[in-house]
């Protein structure tokens, strides 16, 4: 049987190149360290437009309004949203002393935490209609005004969610209100509302 003779000074020469590519692989090049920075500067750039795109969702209060279109018929207008920063509370609407002299759209004051704040017909304002007579008493949705709180009296509340921002189109916008696109819902425009009670002094 012939033996393979084993060219060792090939092996070796093997193994150099071996042991230089692998030092060469661990070694620090500045070339390879910037073109590596490079790449995850991009991808920190592609994160943080990502993340910028991406607006909140509005956290959102649901409520209905009814306007009385004639003494013999009552409709019920689409479904109203407000925005929950713009609300301090929430109250049953029970009584409400009248103040003499006022514009209709003000039903009167009530009492709260021991100071008065007036409370107006939201459906007078928005609807440019007279608030329909309901069984039940409807809400208050006190504002979040700093130094005066103004209550807008709605006849049913339905509850919280939220709404994506992309929703709002701004194409469709009333007198107080934005359209929600996609859904029967109106976007409550408090600081509009809020100028035609104050006389644009908000």
């Amino acid at each position: 049987m012939t033996k393979t003779r084993i060219n060792w000074e090939e092996v070796r020469k093997q193994l150099r190149a071996s042991e230089l590519a692998l030092e060469e692989a661990l070694a620090e090049n500045p070339a390879r360290i910037q073109a590596v920075f490079r790449r995850r500067a991009a991808q920190l750039a592609r994160n943080q437009i990502q993340t910028a795109s991406r607006t909140p969702p509005i956290s959102v209060l649901i409520f209905f309004l009814q306007a009385e279109v004639s003494q013999s018929e009552v409709v019920q207008s689409e479904r109203f949203a407000i925005r929950l920063q713009e609300l301090a509370e929430v109250l049953p609407f029970r009584q409400c002393t009248p103040v003499p002299g006022t514009p209709p759209e003000y039903l009167g004051v009530i009492s709260r935490h021991g100071e008065l704040h007036p409370v107006v017909d939201l459906a007078r304002i928005v609807t440019q209609t007279v608030s329909a007579e309901t069984k039940t008493p409807g809400f208050v949705l006190m504002l979040r005004q700093p130094g005066r709180r103004i209550g807008l009296r709605v006849d049913r509340v339905e509850g919280l969610r939220e709404i994506a921002a992309e929703q709002t189109d701004r194409a469709w916008q009333g007198s107080y209100t934005t359209k929600i696109s996609g859904e029967p819902l109106l976007l409550l425009d408090v600081p509009r509302v809020l100028g035609a009670l104050l006389g644009d002094r908000t």
